[in-house]
């Protein structure tokens, strides 16, 4: 048996050796079927499965590729991964967003910028990354980035674009505000 990766080798579940990379193996089996399973040394979820029907009084050569299950054990966990920040960036959302305006304290760190972080416990629940931030009303606050303004929501989402020259106050439960772009 050659092997790409370093392999532990089972027969009928029953641990026959190791097979190293780039070296031949010699696995003897009396003629009948098996199932062999060769598990990599490096991480036992890579693993292949096989039914093997041996001949009597006959040697053959077996190769057996791990690197490709490593492959696509590794692409898995990446999606996997992907998806579970995924998920707690949507559920950090939906937390922020039911926080009353009043648990948003603007506050301004050592370099000038500003962020917002919790009244009760002072966790940051947005970055600090802007010139200039107002408070929270009615869910949104005016912020100021790059000498442009604009506002974001809860989550610290823009919902309406950074990309004014200034904004006034405004009446959000009727669906107003006031910006000014260009002068």
């Amino acid at each position: 048996i050659k092997s790409d990766t370093d392999c532990r080798i089972f027969v009928d579940d029953e641990e026959r050796g190791t097979a190293r990379a780039g070296s031949l193996f010699r696995l003897p089996l009396r003629g009948g079927s098996y199932l062999l399973r060769f598990v990599s040394v490096e991480n036992p979820a890579d693993a292949v499965e096989q039914t093997w029907r041996i001949e009597k009084d006959v040697e053959e050569l077996y190769v057996v590729a791990l690197a490709p299950v490593r492959r696509q054990r590794e692409e898995r966990e990446k999606r996997e991964a992907a998806a579970r920040a995924e998920e707690e960036r949507r559920r950090r959302e939906a937390y922020l967003l039911q926080l009353p305006d009043e648990r948003f304290v603007t506050f301004k760190d050592n370099s000038g910028k500003y962020g917002f972080s919790d009244r009760e416990n002072s966790e940051l629940l947005i970055p600090v990354i802007y010139d200039y931030a107002g408070s929270f009303s009615e869910g949104l606050a005016s912020v100021n980035k790059d000498g442009k303004w604009g506002y974001i929501d809860k989550s610290g989402k823009a919902v309406i674009p950074i990309i004014y020259d200034n904004t006034c106050s405004f009446s959000f439960g009727e669906g107003l505000v006031s910006v000014n772009k260009d002068g």
